[in-house]
This record gives structure tokens, C-alpha cells and sequence, in this order.
């Protein structure tokens, strides 16, 4: 619980440490990531670690294999940013997230250490906002470890929403009320200050949360729902596509009521939008998968065309990705295997505690479908673990007690 804790909380630890010590914060971060590892496996069941490692070995060979037969993505292997150690092996790497999380067993371990990760980061990512609306701007290092200060930050919405959709899913299952104050606090920083992606998934977190709940529904409340569902799905279109125009509009009423908007005023240009180019790199995605043979091109295969365009290299689209990666057959195998773990779990997980951490994992993994690469998508490697773990059903269906 404590290695969870360190490691989903890394942002937070990372910057106090700063704060406080200077610029040794990364390496107390490693030093302290390795010490509860280290614990954590010593004092683990050796034989719950089959899958991990099988896992990360498939992974090690999976990049041997690319590199022997595609030689011309070493400076992809090799970047300054994206490059292998950072994906592999550094401890901070997304794919660390599916053994931190395996070594926990009982879902209510999980759900406890997922809590106390949510507020942590809550508060930190407020503070963080407040501090860019404070001074004006937010300072953005980009891949190649430039710094500037801009008037938006993109990453921001999708790091609050992870707090936001945990705390929105404990007011929907558990009917804390109070949970949705603090689901619309952070919602309304991710509209201020986040990207439409964000904004869009997590509006809709409670459509995606109905199949928990439609069977216990009277008849009235399905047809509520339906018809908050019905407004739901075109707000969710809306927000995509007009974020500009409703952050000016959001800007003006802050401004009528003398409150500073600075931040938002500039993004209502269209600067904000996380949509630049996706279409392009979808049809370059799809020529790739076209001509990349049965079983793909191996890791990093849309980089090495994707990235002589855009600077970042991958589909923007985890299905995209995935079939660019290991073909048209061994994607859709992958993909396949994926979306029926994911039903299954919709299907079988009954325990409000169950529930909650995977709607939470879920829901944030689901920018995957707009935005990033699941090679660095934490909560896409949790899901994974989630599909393994529940995959029978039998997972310990316990209630919690207290509110949540």
C-alpha cells in the first residue's frame, strides 16, 4: 500500500521534496521507490509474481526483437524523452503501475491507499491551478526539456481528472454527497484550465457507471437517467467541440464577478484544444497498419513515420496504436482480449469497493481513445492487472465501512 501510495503520488512527493531539499527530489523519489519495492517483494507470495515478470520479460524481448529487425528506430529507442529507459526501466515508467498494484490483493487495501492518493493529488493539482492563476501563467517543460511559461497547460486536466472520476464514482455508488462538491470543484478546474479530452470523459463518467447500478433502478429512475443520459452524450459532444467558446464564456462571468480569468481568455483562441493534427496522424496510423503485415511493426513502429511530422510519434489512439504495434491479427487479438476483459468486469464486479477502483482506473485510462500512448498511461497498466486479477469473479466482495 505504501509503494502504491509512493508511486501514484509521485508528482506531489517529488515536488515537496524539491521544496524542501532542492534538486536531490528524484533521487529520494528512486531511492525511497526502491526501498518499498524491495520490501514489498521480499514479503510478498513468490508465486503472484509469474505474471509480472512474464510481463516485462515478453516486453524485453518484444524491443530485442524490434530492434534487430527495424535497426532504424534506435533514435526513437534512444530519445531524449521517449526513449526506452524511461519506458522500461526508470521506476516512474507507466508499466511499473501493473506489479505496484498486482502485489495488493485485497480490493479494499486498493481502495483504501486509492483514497488517500486521490486527495493528495486533489489538493495538489489545486494548489497547482491556484498558483497559475496566481501569477498568470503555468511553466510547460516540453519533450526536449525546454522550459516556458504558457497560459494553458494540457497535461493539467488530465492529471486532475484522475481525483475527479474517484470522486465522482464514490458519489454515484457509495451516495456520498459531499463527493460530488469535490467532483465539481475539480471538474470546474479541468474546464478552466485542462483540455476537452479531459472535460469530455469526465462528464461522461456517470453514463459509463449506469451498468453498476440500472438493475437496482425503479422503473422511474431508469427514465431519469435515460433522459440525463439523452442530455448527457450531446453536452459531452458540445464540450469537445466548443471548449473555446465556453471557457470565454466562463471567462466573462469570472470577470463580471472580479474574479481573474487571464489563463482562460487566452486559451479561448483554440490554442487549448488537444485535437491539432489528429486526423492527420489517424490516416498516417491507419497506412501504417495497412503495410505493417499480419503482426505489426513492433514497438515504436509509428514513430519512425508518425514523428517525422509531429514531434510526439504516437497514433493518439491506444486501438490505433496497438494494431500499428503488433499487427492487423495480433493487435485485434490484443484488442479483442482487452474489450472483453473490460465487459467482464462489468459484468462480474458487484462490491461497491470493486466497483469504485476500476470505474476510477477505467474512466482515466479512457484518454487513450483521444490523446497519448498506453506506454505511458499508468492507469491503462492497472486495468490490465484489474482483467487478470477479477477475471473470475471471485475477487473478495467486502463492503466498506464509514462513508468513504
Amino acid at each position: 500500500m505504501c509503494l502504491m501510495l509512493w508511486y501514484f503520488c509521485d508528482d506531489a512527493i517529488i515536488s515537496g521534496f524539491t521544496h524542501l531539499l532542492g534538486g536531490y527530489a528524484h533521487l529520494i523519489w528512486l531511492f525511497g521507490f526502491v526501498c518499498l519495492f524491495s520490501f514489498s517483494l521480499v514479503f510478498s507470495n513468490k508465486n503472484n509474481l509469474l505474471i509480472p515478470i512474464c510481463l516485462y520479460v515478453s516486453i524485453v524481448f518484444l524491443v530485442l526483437f524490434t530492434s534487430v529487425f527495424h535497426p532504424e528506430y534506435a533514435d526513437w529507442f534512444h530519445h531524449s524523452y521517449y526513449n526506452l529507459n524511461n519506458m522500461l526501466v526508470h521506476p516512474r515508467g507507466a508499466i511499473w503501475a501493473f506489479i505496484v498494484v498486482w502485489l495488493i490483493d485485497d480490493p479494499e487495501d486498493i481502495y483504501s491507499t486509492l483514497r488517500i492518493v486521490c486527495w493528495i493529488l486533489f489538493i495538489y493539482y489545486l494548489l497547482q491551478y491556484a498558483q497559475a492563476m496566481r501569477i498568470g501563467y503555468w511553466t510547460i517543460y516540453d519533450i526536449d526539456g525546454t522550459e516556458s511559461q504558457m497560459t494553458y497547460n494540457m497535461e493539467f486536466g488530465y492529471a486532475m481528472m484522475f481525483p475527479a472520476v474517484f470522486f465522482g464514482a464514490v458519489a454515484f455508488l457509495k451516495k456520498v454527497k459531499i463527493y460530488y462538491l469535490f467532483y465539481a470543484v475539480a471538474m470546474i478546474t479541468i474546464l478552466l484550465g485542462g483540455s476537452r479530452g479531459s472535460a469530455v470523459w469526465g462528464i461522461l463518467l456517470f453514463p459509463i457507471m449506469l451498468p453498476f447500478k440500472w438493475k437496482n433502478f425503479t422503473k422511474k429512475e431508469r427514465h431519469i437517467w435515460l433522459l440525463a443520459c439523452f442530455f448527457l452524450l450531446p453536452l459531452a459532444y458540445l464540450v469537445y467541440s466548443y471548449l473555446d467558446v465556453i471557457q470565454l464564456g466562463l471567462s466573462v462571468a469570472l470577470s463580471e464577478h472580479g474574479i481573474s480569468s487571464r489563463t482562460i481568455e487566452a486559451l479561448f483562441s483554440g490554442e487549448l484544444s488537444d485535437a491539432n493534427g489528429r486526423d492527420e496522424i489517424y490516416e498516417m496510423a491507419i497506412d501504417l497498419i495497412k503495410t505493417g503485415g499480419p503482426f505489426g511493426r513492433g514497438i515504436y513502429g509509428d514513430r519512425i513515420y508518425i514523428g517525422r511530422f509531429f514531434r510526439w510519434g504516437y497514433s493518439h489512439n491506444v486501438i490505433l496504436e496497438l494494431l500499428v504495434t503488433f499487427g492487423y491479427v495480433g493487435g485485434s487479438v490484443i484488442v479483442g482480449a482487452v474489450v472483453y476483459g473490460i465487459y467482464n468486469l462489468f459484468r462480474r464486479v458487484t462490491g461497491i469497493t470493486e466497483q469504485i477502483i476500476f470505474i476510477t482506473f477505467f474512466v482515466t485510462s479512457l484518454k487513450l481513445i483521444l490523446s497519448n500512448s498506453f506506454w505511458y498511461v499508468p492507469s491503462f497498466w492497472v486495468v490490465l492487472v484489474l482483467i487478470i486479477k477479477w477475471k473470475t469473479g471471485t475477487v473478495k466482495q467486502k463492503k466498506l465501512l464509514g462513508s468513504g
